[in-house]
């Protein structure tokens, strides 16, 4: 009478048809008890090297099966998924796509604000061409988070042309080459539309900081009186008048507007600008100023650089000596203070380093510590 018998396909042990795991090494079998006959990988008890070698090739060709459907299941479920979301999304919105989330890198709070401000252009486009006028848009998106900036730009300036009265896109767009440095090209962009500053008032922040770089005060001041008052009383807003006080040689405002900024944030670098106004003012209280921007941060050289002006002007002179060799000493990449050194002299400044011109832009392109302060609270709050 004939045996009937099972194969494990790891071990290739010989198990009952009984068995769901395998006696010696544990593994599940390759059909499960409950499987027809016919379906059921049996065979005749033999001895017969020839058979013994077939099934073990079969059993691995199983395995192999296996491992490709388990593979092919995963990218079936994440295609379900993807299509459930489109479809929600569609039902919502009216719209034939979404920009996928896998293209976010996985940052869902990025994902949800790139969604939110695609949304709100979508909104203010007419219906006509929408499907050709979405698609650049998300499009546009993309590229950009793949890192093409300029490409992507361009792509959603050709939306633009379909919809030229769309502030979110325009605003959008301007804040794009605005933050590439490509200032001109942001400033015509925010001024050619009349309606912006109302629907998008943080353009008129983009604008006063376009202005104040070209030192057109006026335009400048113009511009921030636009601004929402929760808006104007941001650090960017004062920090754009803090600067204006400054290139009018209105040292007593500037003062005023560098402690407003200092009550919101107590950092190294505001503590830094009030010295330097006081040392303008040729009043005792840089030294206190500059010393607690030093406390804050010991390798602040400009800050070092300043204090050792002030001791200068009081005729403390080795306190000057030794605030001078700690500036040197840290070194700081980007530091103002380093043009002077390389004169291998230490001059008694008139103006304060952070102040001179010099054919900088002094909020943009300031020491590389105070313009990274300041594009990181302007593009936050952007």
């Amino acid at each position: 009478m004939k045996e009937i018998i099972r194969y494990c396909r790891q071990c290739y042990t010989v198990n009952l048809i009984e068995d769901k795991f395998c006696r010696k090494c544990g593994s599940l079998l390759v059909f499960s008890k409950e499987n027809n006959s016919q379906d059921n990988f049996c065979t005749e008890k033999s001895h017969d090297k020839g058979n013994s070698y077939y099934e073990k090739y079969l059993l691995e060709q199983i395995a192999v099966l296996e491992i490709r459907l388990d593979a092919l299941y995963e990218q079936v479920e994440k295609l379900k998924r993807l299509l459930a979301e489109q479809s929600r999304i569609s039902r919502q919105n009216s719209l034939p796509f979404t920009l996928p989330t896998e293209t976010l890198s996985g940052d869902h709070e990025k994902y949800e604000k790139s969604q939110m401000q695609i949304q709100k252009i979508l909104s203010q486009h007419e219906k006509p061409n929408l499907k050709l006028f979405a698609r650049l848009i998300y499009e546009g998106f993309e590229q950009i988070e793949k890192g093409q900036m300029d490409e992507g730009l361009r792509t959603l300036e050709k939306a633009l042309f379909m919809s030229s009265e769309n502030y979110a896109l325009r605003y959008f767009i301007a804040k794009g080459f605005f933050e590439a440095d490509r200032f001109e090209k942001a400033k015509s962009l925010l001024e050619k539309e009349p309606g912006l500053l109302k629907n998008e008032p943080k353009s008129a922040l983009i604008l006063s900081v376009i202005y104040a770089d070209n030192f057109e005060t006026e335009m400048a001041n113009g511009y921030l009186n636009y601004l929402p008052r929760e808006l104007r009383l941001s650090f960017c807003a004062l920090y754009v008048e803090f600067f204006l006080a400054v290139m009018e040689n209105d040292w007593e405002k500037a003062l005023k507007v560098g402690k407003k900024i200092l009550k919101s944030k107590k950092a190294a670098e505001v503590y830094y600008l009030i010295g330097c106004v006081y040392f303008q003012l040729s009043c005792s209280e840089a030294e206190i100023f500059l010393r607690k921007a030093v406390q804050i941060d010991r390798n602040f050289s400009d800050a070092w650089f300043m204090l050792g002006c002030v001791f200068n002007k009081l005729g403390k002179s080795e306190k000057a000596e030794d605030a001078f060799a700690k500036a040197w000493e840290s070194r700081e990449s980007g530091a103002r203070c380093l043009e002077f050194f390389k004169q291998k002299k230490i001059q008694n400044l008139e103006i304060a380093l952070p102040f001179m011109q010099n054919g900088r832009r002094l909020l943009t392109n300031n020491s590389r510590r105070l313009s990274h302060l300041f594009r990181k609270e302007l593009h936050e709050i952007l």
